[in-house]
């Protein structure tokens, strides 16, 4: 199993520091000795320039990308997360794993993202709206909510399994 993203912006991971050891952004920090053990994943967060950071994030050697317009509330009128997905994921070209923020309401638009070529997505408003209304129990049942909408919408498009949903499930102008 993958282990989740962190974003951090711009930061990326040396990976000639000594065993114990990692930089970001040319800070060395010492790491506690079991924290060898833990898989860490750094992916940058809000991506909308998709040329220029798209291709700077993979460069630096980030693990994955985050495609998120914090809500929409940076600019009026930016784009949606979910129109910026299909031209990120191929700028990238399957070297760092992309991610969706935003717009994420239910289990279609999971295996929409997908289907455009998300690796997974992040749920912020949905999760904080069930802690808030009824703390733990409240996020189990919206996780639950997710996965059976996900489960009924691969059932109607006749995807078995998560890798059978493809771009062709879509019609999009």
């Amino acid at each position: 199993m993958q282990p989740p993203a962190i974003g951090f912006g711009d930061q990326r991971r040396d990976r000639s520091t000594t065993a114990g050891q990692h930089r970001i952004l040319g800070a060395c920090v010492r790491m506690p000795a079991n924290a060898r053990r833990v898989a860490l994943v750094i992916a940058e967060k809000a991506l909308q320039i998709v040329d220029r950071q798209s291709t700077k994030a993979v460069a630096l050697g980030l693990d994955g990308i985050v495609v998120s317009n914090h809500g929409g509330r940076r600019l009026d009128g930016m784009p949606a997360t979910i129109d910026m997905l299909p031209e990120i994921v191929a700028t990238v070209g399957g070297r760092a794993e992309v991610y969706m923020d935003g717009g994420v309401r239910r289990g279609t638009d999971v295996l929409i993202a997908l289907a455009l070529g998300a690796r997974g997505v992040l749920i912020g408003r949905p999760y904080a709206w069930a802690l808030g209304a009824d703390g733990e129990a409240g996020v189990r049942k919206v996780l639950d909510l997710f996965r059976d909408e996900l489960l009924n919408a691969m059932v109607a498009t006749g995807c078995a399994k998560v890798s059978d949903i493809q771009p062709t499930l879509l019609r999009r102008p």
